[in-house]
């Protein structure tokens, strides 16, 4: 796991809601072992609600190129994350629950370090990931330079 013996997991109900009443802007992020496909949708208003701000859809991974780990068989973690204009104030989690495992979630501009170190470490290895290649990853970088310099213009 990325966070060494710690993971968040849903066990009860539907879908899951994370709900943040002061919001929160720019991105959002993190790393995820599922079993199963998902989505994890991000919305202006408390409890799903609102303008859809930005989604991401998350692959059946836990046992890509690996087998179980000490403590199970989730043993494969892929980083993911979007940037998005807006206040957010809730993170829904769709899919069966006890499927997927969820850590390091990262909320506003936590995103955008993530996302220039991410940059760097392609630069040092000459390497790309199959989730994003370089050039995504650039103009991600760019997009929200863009809109964090422009944003108080309206």
């Amino acid at each position: 796991e990325p966070s060494a013996g710690t993971a968040l997991i849903f066990l009860e109900g539907g879908d899951a809601i994370m709900n943040v009443e002061a919001g929160f802007e720019y991105g959002f992020s993190l790393s995820y072992s599922s079993s199963v496909v998902g989505t994890i949708e991000i919305y202006d208003g408390l409890d799903g609600t609102g303008n859809l701000l930005a989604s991401l859809n998350l692959t059946a991974n836990f046992d890509n190129n690996c087998s179980g780990d000490p403590f199970g068989d989730f043993c494969h973690w892929d980083q993911i994350g979007v940037i998005f204009k807006g206040k957010a104030k809730s993170v829904v989690f769709e899919g069966p629950r006890t499927a997927t495992f969820y850590d390091d979630i990262r909320l506003g501009r936590d995103v955008m370090r993530e996302c220039k170190k991410k940059i760097k470490k392609r630069r040092n290895r000459h390497a790309m990931d199959d989730d994003m290649d370089f050039d995504d990853a650039r103009d991600e970088c760019k997009d929200f330079k863009k809109y964090r310099l422009n944003r108080y213009s309206d």
